[in-house]
């Protein structure tokens, strides 16, 4: 005689399966977030990367930086070193061949500030092929640089040469910054250059 299963014993397989069918897909729902997780913090990596170039080469044009509200007159004044968020950097733009580039009339104020987890730039228009724009009725307020900013703090040297700016940036989705929270923020570390823009 054949014997078959009981129901008792056909719910207790169905139970077991469905147990295991469950931890599987948490399992699998668990791997594909973790990849999503590292893939978001990869771009927010490269996001960092993109920006730490941008002020590299804007910091270049600058003849001196500065924090705060009150903008410098004159490349090499002094300058207040700490205690806001906002980075002035004062830039010479010349318009002809035999302006001086260090008259007032000549230097132009790019400032970066934090709103909320944006990164804003406020200053001459960046043309397409990377120039400043001359005219100074066409500075852009406000633009957005780059958004999901955890931290931006600027530190001015004595002699308003060189700017260190710890940041870091969130990682959307998650709870997760770049660099790891618990980890020092990343260090920019720029210098004042001598490039003019004409």
């Amino acid at each position: 005689m054949v014997r078959g299963f009981t129901l008792l014993e056909l719910l207790a397989v169905a139970a077991l399966g469905g147990v295991a069918l469950v931890a599987t897909a948490n399992l699998l729902v668990s791997q594909i977030r973790g990849t999503r997780t590292l893939q978001t913090s990869g771009e927010v990596q490269q996001d960092l990367s993109r920006l730490h170039r941008f002020l590299l080469a804007e910091t270049q044009e600058a003849c001196s930086f500065q924090l705060g509200s009150t903008s410098q007159t004159s490349c090499g004044a002094a300058c207040v070193t700490s205690g806001s968020n906002e980075l002035r950097l004062l830039v010479p733009i010349t318009t002809s061949v035999n302006s001086d580039p260090t008259s007032p009339a000549n230097l132009r104020t790019i400032i970066y500030r934090l709103s909320g987890t944006q990164l804003l730039r406020t200053g001459p228009r960046i043309l397409a092929g990377g120039g400043l724009d001359t005219a100074t009725g066409n500075d852009q307020t406000d633009t957005l640089v780059i958004d999901n900013v955890n931290t931006f703090t600027p530190t001015v040297s004595t002699g308003c040469n060189t700017v260190t700016i710890a940041i870091r940036l969130n990682v959307p989705g998650s709870s997760s910054t770049v660099p790891a929270t618990g980890s020092n923020p990343e260090q920019l570390i720029l210098r004042a250059g001598t490039r003019i823009f004409n």
